[in-house]
């Protein structure tokens, strides 16, 4: 119980700190090339329990076609942990979360597609405003409506699109983010050629003196 507030509260707080920075644009991305389909594995994972706890099924579904996109690692496993989530949040047990991925025409896209509630055509277009909520009948759980506010400022940052589809209550669920893909790497007869080979570094011991009044903390 203590765990999952914690986490819940360090999660509120992140979100808080994201719509400040993206308020002063001083939300900057450390961009490389990564493989998309890496990233959607991770965000799986981080949400594995979330998942089985709510006895739900997930598919992921993927092209052969390379999938690498230039952008910030961390900030695109956020977006879509954070569009995985409200997957789950949303979806009764026993209900299905499919993740669609492929690249063609210089865009990458992921479809995350979950069976569950829907969301009402009056609430569809807000649903990108920050601390716009709908109501979960499945949580008590709630947040601060923040999520996916942040989800569409990161996407725009990475020169990207969102959106989201729903025929209604009951209807499911339906989140597509596009990325523009990365262009081919270009390989320089330079970097070709073998590195150098070197010793490892000496490793010498270290002592660290933590100093911390908090016994907790200090822990």
């Amino acid at each position: 119980m203590i765990h999952r507030n914690i986490t819940l509260e360090a999660h509120l707080i992140d979100d808080l700190l994201d719509i400040t920075r993206m308020e002063h644009g001083k939300l900057n991305l450390d961009r490389h090339r990564i493989d998309l389909r890496g990233v959607l594995e991770r965000s799986v994972g981080i949400c594995l329990d979330e998942i089985e706890t709510c006895h739900l099924t997930v598919e992921v579904e993927s092209d052969k076609a390379p999938q690498v996109v230039l952008a910030d690692e961390s900030r695109l496993l956020q977006v879509f942990t954070n569009l995985l989530r409200n997957a789950t949040k949303f979806t009764p047990a026993g209900g299905n979360i499919y993740i669609r991925s492929r690249c063609e025409g210089g865009k990458c896209t992921v479809e995350i597609i979950d069976t569950g509630e829907g969301i009402d055509t009056e609430f569809l277009p807000r649903i990108f405003s920050a601390f716009e909520q709908r109501e979960n009948p499945h949580t008590r759980r709630r947040g601060l409506g923040l999520g996916l506010a942040i989800c569409k400022t990161i996407v725009g940052l990475h020169e990207g699109t969102i959106s989201a589809h729903s025929k209604g209550k009951g209807q499911g669920t339906t989140i597509v983010v596009a990325l523009p893909a990365a262009a081919p790497e270009v390989v320089s007869a330079e970097l070709e050629k073998p590195p150098v080979p070197f010793g490892p570094p000496a490793i010498k011991s270290r002592r660290i003196l933590l100093i911390e009044d908090h016994a907790d903390t200090a822990r």
